[in-house]
């Protein structure tokens, strides 16, 4: 990465209370000193399991896109049906999702689509809340 570019990224992730893009690496390279190369393959490889395992649930096992068929697993995320899921995450903490959705056996509510499809529905969600708003004001 160009040194202007990782400058700028440090300076918005302090910005935004974040340790700057070379504290970042140097505590990875830490915990690697720490526990070894091992254990953090380890995790990672857990992590990637489990991601697997809920995507391929909520999927039905086909690993696409409910709505396009889209199936590059990097870009598959677990969306919430009904909405809710800002709050959501928030209540279960960041980046614990999916062992929330393992540990509460797969509850109902959520579905797989890729990211496209799921920033699409988010602002036809945003849009269909503007005009509703908007209607309400012009009354």
């Amino acid at each position: 990465m160009p040194e202007m570019q990782l400058r700028l990224d440090s300076e918005k992730r302090e910005a935004q209370g974040m340790p700057k893009v070379q504290d970042a690496i140097g505590h990875q390279l830490e915990v690697i000193k720490r526990y070894g190369a091992s254990q953090v393959s380890r995790a990672r490889l857990w992590r990637q399991q489990l991601r697997r395992r809920i995507l391929e649930h909520y999927s039905e096992g086909t690993m696409k896109c409910l709505k396009c068929g889209f199936s590059d697993i990097r870009a598959l995320c677990i969306d919430h049906v009904n909405g809710g899921g800002n709050r959501h995450r928030k209540e279960v903490g960041d980046g614990r999702l999916y062992r929330w959705l393992e540990k509460n056996g797969f509850p109902d509510g959520f579905q797989v689509l890729c990211h496209n499809c799921n920033a699409i529905k988010r602002n036809e969600e945003d849009m269909n809340a503007y005009s509703s708003a908007m209607r309400v004001l012009t009354r």
